[in-house]
């Protein structure tokens, strides 16, 4: 089998093109972060137990349906 490895050069252009992309993403990913109503869930582990911190913007009945289902969860998951 030959072990050659075949190298495909970058150009300039393509790496700022890339570049601009992922920048782009991660100002898209931050901007999504803080919108009002985003779900958004956020987790600690400690020795004993975990805390699981749930943020949504729903409000009303969906609101009151997400709180039921919350209050499944930790009925079903007590040492979280």
């Amino acid at each position: 089998m030959d072990d050659e490895k075949t190298v495909t050069p970058i150009s300039r252009r393509d790496l700022l093109k890339t570049g601009g992309k992922v920048a782009a993403g991660v100002a898209a990913a931050g901007a999504l972060a803080q919108v009002p109503g985003a779900p958004a869930v956020l987790a600690s582990s400690a020795r004993s137990a975990t805390t699981l911190n749930f943020l949504t913007g729903l409000a009303g009945p969906d609101g009151q349906t997400m709180q039921a289902i919350v209050n499944e969860f930790n009925k079903a998951h007590p040492s979280i």
